[in-house]
């Protein structure tokens, strides 16, 4: 009989059979270890339950890392991190930007966002032990950045729980009775961790959209003060799809990116519009005056050409008395009513 002898480039017959050679299983072993053997920090259950698109990544030197990490684990923060030869890479929430920036004393810091898709863990479940196997269930709810803080310090000391994120931005936590105490201090001290951070003014979101239906986000720093967002938000909000974060005196867009030239035209119009009407009201028209010219006013908003040039045509009539016909649209009952309307409208342009 004769023997069958395996060649050297396979381990064994099962495996010259398998057709893996020794040197590419030895690759495929080499990459599990450096992946297993790669330094990681921070919230692992944050990292799979956060969608990218609400994530900035920022590179860091692993010696400015180390410098303020302890500082940035007492922040009440979440973020994921790896290090990569003498570089940290991190990933941490879009608005926790500002916050990190602080805590690093990198006010110049540039985050990038991930092109990477992203992929939910199962039911958007995590935890350290199955919800079946929790005693005397009790339950808490809160935002779902807050839930995984905790979640997070309640890993690290050892304590049996099972929670879930939701799309609406809420999350909840499952605990045993006997540890319910413990997790609302927890609770509270991640609370306490943020204040630091925390603005005199709480952030208020607005719009008709949630940004987390986005494919992909546009996000734009408006010139408006919530004050003036107030005046333009009634126009905006039957114009265009957008969510929007007033704080700190300043108004922040987010909006899809293919829908992003529409709705800076719509912002424009509206602020043009609101203009319009506050001048109007400086003017001291009536009421009848101020009813009868808002839909004109609004043409006027989105830049209607043909309109306007009715209008100036309109305001030569007035100014020199000549007898030329109205447009239409107007189907006026007093002329020179109607020519004061025009005249004060080319005003407002």
């Amino acid at each position: 009989m004769k023997r069958v002898i395996t060649p050297d480039i396979y381990k064994d017959w099962n495996d010259m059979l398998r057709g893996i050679p020794k040197a590419v299983e030895h690759e495929t072993e080499k990459k599990e270890v450096q992946q297993t053997d790669m330094q990681r920090y921070g919230n692992e259950m944050w990292h799979k339950a956060t969608d990218n698109r609400d994530k900035s990544l920022v590179t860091i030197q692993a010696a400015d890392f180390a410098r303020f990490q302890e500082q940035l684990d007492r922040s009440g923060i979440n973020y994921y991190a790896y290090a990569r030869d003498n570089s940290v890479i991190m990933a941490i929430n879009d608005k926790d930007v500002e916050w990190f920036k602080r805590i690093a004393g990198t006010p110049d810091l540039v985050p990038t966002k991930s092109n990477r898709p992203y992929s939910p863990p199962e039911k958007n479940i995590f935890g350290s032990a199955e919800y079946r196997y929790i005693p005397q269930k009790e339950y808490l709810s809160a935002d779902r950045d807050l839930v995984l803080k905790m979640a997070e310090i309640m890993k690290a000391r050892g304590m049996q729980f099972s929670g879930r994120v939701y799309p609406s931005g809420k999350g909840t936590l499952t605990v045993s009775h006997a540890d319910l105490f413990a997790v609302r201090n927890i609770r509270d001290e991640v609370v306490n961790m943020r204040k630091q951070f925390a603005s005199p003014d709480k952030a208020q979101e607005v719009g008709n959209r949630d940004y987390r239906a986005n494919r992909d986000t546009h996000y734009y720093m408006s010139k408006l003060t919530p004050e003036q967002f107030k005046g333009v938000k009634p126009f905006l909000e039957t114009s265009v799809s957008y969510h929007a974060v007033v704080r700190d005196g300043k108004v922040a867009f987010a909006v899809d990116k293919e829908n992003a030239p529409a709705f800076h035209r719509a912002l424009e119009n509206a602020v043009r519009e609101t203009n319009m009407l506050r001048k109007m009201a400086d003017l001291g028209l009536s009421m009848e005056q101020n009813i009868s010219l808002s839909p004109v006013v609004h043409r006027l908003a989105v830049e209607d050409p043909l309109l306007k040039a009715k209008l100036i045509a309109m305001r030569q009539c007035y100014l020199y008395r000549q007898n030329s016909r109205l447009p239409t649209e107007f189907h006026p009952q007093d002329r020179d009513f109607e020519l004061s309307f025009a005249f004060w409208l080319l005003i407002l342009l």
